[in-house]
């Protein structure tokens, strides 16, 4: 049986577009043949009629076959509203503004709004939406990956990441990757994404003041692979005056940056610096073809070529990185993160 604790049919991005095609005519059947009425006239009081009849339901009064059908009957409703743009997604928009008693519709109203518009206005309203839903009844998978996604396109979410500080239990399952992103992994995706002017000044006096040792192992993360002074203040001071010995310990991990003078340099650098954006743009296409080299010699011998103006090209490599949700993605965004530090150091 499938669970009654959550609104299983509102997972609906997790399916692949086969299946959506595949259930496509399903989906119009049902609509069609099951009340209530799915001619979606469009005007407000219909709307929000057949929104009503979708979403006020409880879960565990269904079977698994009622909730099967339910799951179509939203599959049919975000086939009709990404069909009919023009006239649907105004209508929406009202109903996320007017209709905030259901968790569960906001949180997929707002998901389809974020699917059907890229109108930055449109997009703050969806991650001011996302930080107020109930954790307690929504998929935080799918609420990870839409705010990673969303943030892609420039825009704020801090709302969002400091509703997940708060949220000490939660995770993302990566389904297809096998990922499972814990608390301080979340939120460190997010982070990297995420413009860190929306982010990093608040995050540090977050820190400064967080009482809990959770969240401010989590926070401790995102400011150390951001590479940035701030946060190297922010860790620094929570380091020497956190009040939890743990946490301090834990900041203390991160107090030294990587650097070349750490390291024997070899008596011949076999690599060329002038292939260093090729090499890099490599890592970030997955694409091994466009670095003509010898990427593993190149692995090694990179600490002792970058400089302190190749730290930003190497952020933004990063950020593209940051993009995928992979174990591969994640090694690479360690790679990039040390040879950030390994510019941040550098003499010259």
């Amino acid at each position: 049986m499938l669970s009654s604790a959550k609104w299983v049919f509102y997972s609906r991005s997790r399916r692949t577009e086969p299946v959506r095609k595949a259930v496509f005519g399903i989906s119009l059947f049902a609509a069609v043949c099951s009340a209530p009425d799915t001619s979606y006239a469009d005007d407000k009081s219909d709307f929000h009629n057949r929104v009503t009849a979708l979403y006020e339901i409880n879960p565990s009064d269904l079977d698994e076959a009622s909730l099967v059908r339910r799951n179509e009957d939203i599959e049919s409703f975000w086939i009709y509203v990404e069909s009919n743009k023009k006239t649907a997604v105004p209508l929406l928009r009202k109903e996320l503004i007017e209709y905030t008693s259901n968790p569960f519709f906001l949180f997929d109203g707002a998901s389809l709004l974020s699917k059907c518009s890229q109108d930055k206005t449109d997009l703050d309203f969806v991650i001011g939406v996302f930080a107020r839903v109930d954790m307690a009844f929504i998929d935080l998978s799918e609420l990870f990956m839409r705010t990673h996604r969303i943030a892609q396109s420039g825009i704020d979410i801090w709302p969002v990441m400091n509703r997940i500080i708060d949220t000490e239990s939660f995770h993302a399952v990566i389904s297809g990757r096998k990922l499972t992103l814990s608390h301080d992994y979340c939120l460190l995706y997010l982070s990297l994404v995420c413009d860190e002017k929306y982010w990093l000044g608040k995050m540090c006096a977050r820190l400064i003041s967080e009482q809990s040792s959770r969240k401010a192992k989590s926070m401790i993360t995102s400011l150390a692979f951001s590479v940035n002074p701030d946060a190297m203040k922010a860790l620094d001071y929570t380091m020497k005056h956190h009040a939890d010995e743990t946490v301090r310990k834990h900041a203390t991990l991160f107090s030294t940056l990587e650097s070349a003078r750490a390291y024997k340099k070899p008596d011949k650098i076999i690599s060329d610096r002038k292939d260093l954006s090729s090499y890099i743009d490599s890592i970030v296409r997955e694409d091994r073809t466009i670095f003509k080299g010898d990427p593993e010699q190149y692995a090694k011998d990179a600490p002792f070529l970058v400089k302190k103006a190749d730290y930003t090209s190497i952020r933004d490599a990063r950020k593209k990185t940051a993009a995928r949700l992979s174990n591969e993605a994640l090694d690479e965004i360690f790679y990039f993160t040390a040879l950030m530090q390994f510019c941040y150091t550098a003499d010259e």
